[in-house]
């Protein structure tokens, strides 16, 4: 409980099942160039009022926090120390988490990135996630207005937290 590690963290994917011919396939995600990766916890696809084939996959991103470095340092050396940083980070201040939207074309083995959501004073802990037909927003859950520290372990072990439901707009 509490123990935030960014070295593990952003190595998510998201992959398709097609249960004819039992395969699955990891999709590429196009335009989604984060240092901080993909570490989807929750996720929605909503299939497309306009194109039964086109979906909207929303996904929450529980990312380890933003580490700006100097880019002089030699590459590997600079990934190392950005982990380094963001661990200590995460483990003082909680998970920096984001609501990631893709679009996927069925039968594709790629998905391209549309919009990447952030708002620290209502996204605090986004769990589950329900997009909206339209693509431009989403019902969450926000279980835990605390994202470290003893209030969140005392009341993640001894009691049930409050569930926040909440509307994000683009």
């Amino acid at each position: 409980m509490g123990a935030h590690n960014a070295s593990g963290a952003g190595v998510g994917y998201i992959a398709t099942y097609d249960p004819s011919s039992k395969k699955v396939t990891k999709l590429t995600a196009n335009g989604f160039d984060s240092p901080r990766g993909l570490s989807a916890f929750g996720m929605d696809v909503v299939p497309s009022t306009n194109n039964p084939d086109e979906f909207t996959i929303y996904a929450t991103n529980i990312r380890p926090p933003h580490v700006d470095l100097d880019t002089d340092l030699p590459p590997g050396i600079r990934e190392a120390k950005r982990d380094e940083i963001a661990t200590a980070r995460a483990k003082k201040e909680g998970p920096d988490s984001s609501i990631e939207v893709f679009r996927y074309v069925l039968g594709g083995d790629s998905m391209q990135h549309v919009s990447t959501w952030a708002d620290e004073k209502i996204m605090t802990t986004p769990n589950d996630v329900v997009g909206l037909p339209d693509g431009k927003g989403v019902w969450f859950t926000n279980p835990m207005p605390y994202k470290v520290g003893i209030v969140r372990v005392v009341r993640l072990k001894y009691s049930r937290p409050p569930v926040l439901i909440r509307l994000f707009f683009e």
